[in-house]
């Protein structure tokens, strides 16, 4: 039998521990990692050969970080994340689907996790079309006040296209390159494509070490 290998991400230990025991008692599912912080879970989820990832959305003492982790996980990776949450908020849970999780349980609901696991990682599941609309709902927004032709043009950068290729493909000028480069960067509200690149692979959802911000 073929397991599913499980990340956990959550900074109450003793909730790991239980649900460690718990899943034990799965014989299809294999818990190959845990990760209790930001930094743990980014790193753990991305070098990790791993089907799917159990989510806590509170880590430590901010109550997205685990929106945050996720967001940044998958601009590096594909890979199903099951946000765990215990506050039934409508806004917390739009918010874990427009990062790009693909469901999300209660803990209050914590023995249905091994039905939803495997339902997340061998279907479509409702949620995870849900999922998917607020994600691709949460690009177009970023990106709302750019026209037509900035968006093909941020496209191609994201495509790591460079000048010359995107001069010839557009039939534009250098300069009027630069001008709409320019616009870009002043409605993305950053300072360098490489942060305009990083702002919308991670569905605006940028973390900073002295303040969240989405």
């Amino acid at each position: 039998m073929k397991k599913i290998k499980l990340i956990i991400v959550e900074d109450d230990h003793n909730w790991i521990i239980a649900m460690k025991l718990f899943l034990d008692l799965e014989q299809d599912i294999d818990v190959v990692a845990v990760a209790t912080t930001y930094d743990e879970a980014v790193k753990t989820c991305i070098e990790n050969n791993a089907d799917l990832v159990l989510m806590d959305i509170s880590l430590s003492a901010n109550e997205l970080d685990g929106i945050y982790a996720a967001a940044e996980i998958l601009a590096h990776k594909d890979i199903k994340i099951i946000m765990l949450t215990a506050l039934a908020d409508s806004s917390i849970i739009e918010n874990a689907f427009a990062a790009g999780a693909v469901n999300y349980v209660l803990k209050s609901n914590y023995r249905s996790i091994p039905t939803v696991i495997r339902q997340t990682l061998n279907s479509l599941t409702p949620n995870e079309i849900l999922a998917r609309d607020y994600s691709r709902l949460r690009k177009k927004e970023i990106q709302s006040d750019l026209t037509s032709q900035e968006e093909n043009i941020f496209q191609k950068l994201i495509e790591g296209k460079t000048k010359d290729e995107i001069l010839e493909a557009s039939f534009i000028s250098e300069n009027t390159l630069k001008n709409h480069i320019h616009s870009i960067l002043k409605k993305l509200e950053v300072k360098t494509i490489k942060e305009a690149i990083h702002k919308v692979k991670r569905k605006g959802f940028i973390r900073d070490t002295n303040h969240i911000k989405y």
